[in-house]
């Protein structure tokens, strides 16, 4: 279930966190799924509707394991990936901006199409797929909620590039730019 206090909680301890030795686990998923760019590089990503087969990496990690040893049971994540990749599962991604005549005789025709607030990239859907992450509540007696301990998600387009998110960098001031 979505719950925006994960994501406030999630907010309050990114600030308070430091470096600590723990323990990583990683569960991988894999979703079919087709868009059309809005605007991209390669002019066959904007001017056609093109599909791939992605994979998902979600990363969990915590300092301590829970009392039966884990970071998290990866059972209990079946849950949100059949909610979340269950929904992006075989759909067609197309930017919200997009010709309304097109965008109505697109969903005339396919059960599936999902308009996005942005481009819809592997850089959106590892966003996307974090932050739904982050609200999902699971249901009964868990030793851990999934915002807990989500560190972070890699959504792979193909097999030679993907896009991570949240990653953590180190940005230049106005003040160190001009020196």
């Amino acid at each position: 279930m979505w719950s925006p206090e994960g994501l406030e909680q999630h907010e309050r301890n990114k600030s308070m966190k430091k470096m600590v030795r723990g323990t990583e686990i990683r569960k991988l998923w894999k979703f079919e799924a087709a868009h059309q760019l809005s605007d991209a590089y390669t002019k066959e990503c904007y001017e056609t509707i093109h599909g791939h087969s992605y994979k998902v990496e979600v990363f969990l990690q915590s300092a301590r394991l829970n009392g039966a040893g884990m970071v998290m049971d990866f059972g209990q994540l079946n849950e949100a990936k059949e909610m979340i990749i269950g929904e992006m599962d075989h759909a067609l991604f197309i930017p919200d901006g997009f010709d309304r005549l097109y965008v109505s005789a697109l969903m005339k025709w396919n059960k599936k199409v999902i308009l996005t607030p942005e481009n819809p990239t592997a850089e959106y859907f590892a966003r996307y797929i974090y932050d739904s992450l982050l609200a999902f509540r699971l249901d009964g007696p868990v030793f851990v909620q999934i915002s807990q301990v989500l560190s972070r998600v890699r959504v792979h387009e193909t097999d030679t590039g993907y896009a991570e998110y949240p990653v953590y960098m180190i940005q230049e001031t106005e003040d160190a730019q001009s020196v």
